[in-house]
């Protein structure tokens, strides 16, 4: 596996030079100066915070294109990802924050192959039943509330 990453690594600048892809325009500075508790910040590119500027999000997007451009031409990438996706659902279950209370009770965090996002459960003691408490995939927000 190390060795797939090394060559991928060292391959991709010469990959991508030698396919000619037009690389978008440089981005214009408008250097802006800020003080913060007295220090003077200079950041050239403020602007590029406003996503409702046409010409900030075309030049995201250009960027963003190229970028996939780049990415998309890399041999053996899809190879190099199914053997990651494997490697990554091989794992078991993933349990983290465990906290243990004065009557036994087990709290704690775990996230399943597949889940992006821990679900909270609790146990009484080390073998009682698990019982899931808090899913945050399942939570719905209160309106006006965030």
């Amino acid at each position: 596996m190390k060795k797939i990453f090394y060559v991928l690594l060292f391959a991709t600048p010469f990959i991508a030079f030698s396919q000619g892809f037009a690389k978008p325009e440089p981005l214009q500075q408008k250097n802006v100066t800020n003080t913060y508790f007295g220090t003077s910040l200079n950041d050239p590119y403020p602007f590029l915070e406003d996503l409702d500027d046409p010409g900030v999000v075309m030049w995201m997007k250009e960027n963003a294109n190229y970028a996939n451009s780049i990415l998309d031409n890399i041999s053996g990438k899809k190879a190099m990802l199914d053997k990651m996706m494997e490697l990554i659902n091989r794992t078991s279950e993933s349990i983290s924050s465990l906290q243990i209370t004065d009557d036994n009770t087990y709290f704690y965090s775990k996230r399943v192959p597949g889940e992006e996002i821990s679900k909270m459960y609790k146990r009484n003691g080390c073998k009682g039943k698990e019982v899931l408490f808090f899913d945050p995939t399942a939570y719905k927000k209160e309106e006006g509330k965030t």
